[in-house]
């Protein structure tokens, strides 16, 4: 941009400042001065008529044939980027930096296949634990939820349990912060289970389990579980153990916890005969017992009791 400065001459008349410029300084913006004698440069010269009187110079557009040849060099452009800058938080497990329309899939914990949730490795188990599992038994137990009578039976308030679900789900949940009634962290961490694209015992046939009778069938059809099944699987049973500890208080030993969790775990809708889906419940249900009293049995070891 172009600033004139005018400096006055104090021995001159009005008539010749109304008729010449005694000295003008011109900026430009390179940070150097262009001074212009008085007698070269009179008020309505061509040099004047690009400096508009709020001191701006006036630009030109360009003639038409100065740039046509150069508009045939200009092609479409592409393989045009947009980078941005993306973290994972390991502590509370979401994406930080992410364009909003991205955040409700990759920070999604619910319908979503265990491998490609955010994880972490517990010592006793061979594969990684969803996060969101550890947290909801974490906020669970430390809200005394495993003491309290019906856990995991009880159902919460359907609105606000879908209302937590959907929080969780879009990342804007925080575990430290909101208050929830413990019910509904016990049913979310069933919805997970039960909202899995492929149910966890999905992979065994379904004549393996209707013929078990000893937890030694039990713990075989486990160790054929493929990874990551296997470990969720025995994390599950893992945490209803911790429940039936308490089974005096909570009146949720190994068989109540069977009854209202092992339906989750595999997908009735593949049996088109009402019947043979009830009886397959039943023998599902049979093995998940059978499972919790088997780490039940291996935890007293541990313990020495």
């Amino acid at each position: 941009m172009f600033e004139q400065k005018i400096m006055k001459s104090p021995k001159q008349n009005q008539k010749q400042k109304q008729s010449t410029v005694d000295k003008a300084t011109v900026s430009v913006s390179n940070g150097d001065n262009l001074f212009v004698e008085p007698q070269s440069l009179p008020r309505k010269s061509l040099f004047m008529q690009f400096i508009e009187p709020l001191g701006r110079l006036r630009i030109l557009p360009a003639k038409p044939q100065k740039f046509k040849s150069g508009d045939k060099k200009i092609q479409i452009p592409n393989n045009v980027e947009h980078t941005i800058s993306v973290y994972h938080n390991k502590n509370d497990g979401k994406y930080v930096g992410l364009p909003k329309e991205w955040m409700k899939i990759l920070n999604k914990q619910f319908g979503v296949a265990p491998k490609l949730l955010p994880s972490v490795q517990l010592p006793q188990y061979s594969a990684k634990i969803p996060r969101i599992l550890i947290q909801l038994k974490s906020i669970l137990s430390s809200e005394n939820g495993f003491h309290q009578v019906g856990i995991f039976r009880l159902a919460p308030n359907s609105n606000h349990n879908n209302a937590i679900k959907a929080k969780i789900d879009s990342g804007e949940f925080d575990f430290n912060e909101e208050k929830v009634d413990f019910n509904v962290y016990a049913n979310l961490i069933k919805v997970w289970f039960r909202d899995l694209p492929d149910p966890l015992l999905n992979c065994v046939a379904p004549e393996l389990i209707e013929n078990i009778n000893t937890q030694d069938d039990v713990i075989k059809i486990v160790a054929q579980l493929p990874e990551p099944n296997q470990s969720v699987f025995l994390w599950l049973c893992d945490m209803c153990v911790e429940v039936s500890a308490f089974e005096d208080e909570n009146k949720m030993g190994p068989k109540n916890l069977a009854i209202v969790i092992a339906p989750n775990l595999f997908d009735i809708s593949t049996f088109q005969n009402p019947t043979k889906a009830i009886s397959y419940t039943a023998k599902v249900v049979e093995f998940f017992k059978i499972s919790i009293i088997w780490r039940q049995q291996i935890q007293n070891k541990i313990n020495g009791s």
